[in-house]
């Protein structure tokens, strides 16, 4: 029987959330696109190893819209969620500065326990490299809170490591899963 997790994806507006998740899901890269309207859904199905044995995994991906408007029903969005995805934009300063509120209203409603990946995208464009270091620094002051959130840079346009985020997200979810039911 395949296993279902809820990973939900948060970040400022025009950050690639939607490009992302089409990329990974559809396997295509769209130049256009809409703004996400509140909440978009999509699937995937992967097979994962867990302890020797193949599993099959149907991860839902919960494309969450950035806009403030949308911040009075984010948590009702979030709720049920088993990982986190907070995607800023290498190319948009300020989109990294708004991580640390993004990771506040997750763990407000999750938990500071929640596997939680915090990814620079557009790595396909120039970008200051600085802005890389004040990630990764981040990354390290949030791990005593969470001493498994990851750091990734990505490309929604070229798909460099897309597939290792959603991967690697989805083994933490299950590890977690694993953890909590052994007795």
């Amino acid at each position: 029987m395949a296993m279902k997790i809820k990973v939900c994806i948060l970040g400022d507006p025009s950050v690639g959330k939607t490009s992302l998740v089409r990329h990974y899901t559809e396997g295509y890269f769209k130049e256009n696109y809409l703004s996400t309207i509140g909440v978009d859904f999509k699937g995937k199905t992967m097979r994962v190893d867990i302890c020797g044995q193949t599993k099959e995994v149907i991860m839902t991906i919960w494309d969450i819209g950035g806009q403030t408007l949308w911040a009075t029903v984010r948590s009702n969005y979030l709720n049920g969620a088993q990982g986190v995805l907070l995607l800023f934009d290498l190319t948009n300063k300020s989109s990294l500065l708004h991580i640390r509120d993004w990771y506040m209203d997750v763990t407000r409603v999750l938990g500071k326990t929640v596997p939680i990946s915090i990814i620079g995208n557009k790595c396909d464009l120039d970008y200051n490299p600085n802005i890389e270091v004040i990630a990764m620094d981040l990354t390290k002051q949030l791990r005593p809170e969470n001493p498994n959130i990851r750091f990734y840079i990505t490309s929604a346009k070229t798909g460099t490591n897309m597939d290792q985020v959603f991967e690697e997200i989805s083994m933490d979810v299950l590890n977690k899963i694993k953890g909590s039911q052994i007795p």
